[in-house]
């Protein structure tokens, strides 16, 4: 007999949460100094109003890392207000002044969005 996890039995997942609820943490900065490199990590599927305050405090702590090589990755993000796409273009324009980089991952309808608005060539965009 093969047992099921979770969310095979009813897309709960522990304590019955469901599995498409917000997170606990909505995002995260990660420091992986021995690879000089920092990620800011967007656990949300929506990245909106109610997020503004703790990313803009998350993508200061970010650019002011010690690490050379940054990283926002949006995976797990499906939706994102143009507010926050005009964010990532500053932290791209502040961390070239500081000689950083800034990668961004992101699925393809977050890609396609930055299409739209002529951005898929100015940041550095890896598709996920």
């Amino acid at each position: 007999m093969t047992r099921r996890g979770p969310r095979e039995r009813g897309g709960r997942g522990a304590r019955g949460a469901r599995a498409d609820a917000e997170p606990a943490v909505p995002m995260r900065v990660d420091r992986l100094p021995e690879r000089d490199l920092a990620v800011l990590r967007v656990f949300t599927p929506e990245v909106g109003m109610d997020h503004k305050d703790l990313f803009k405090a998350l993508t200061e702590e970010l650019l002011a890392s010690p690490q050379s090589k940054l990283v926002v990755d949006l995976s797990k993000t499906r939706r994102i207000f143009s507010l926050f796409i005009g964010s990532l273009v500053d932290l791209h324009q502040r961390a070239g002044k500081e000689s950083k980089t800034l990668t961004i991952l992101a699925p393809k309808s977050i890609y396609e969005i930055l299409q739209k608005m002529n951005l898929g060539d100015v940041l550095d965009v890896k598709v996920l």
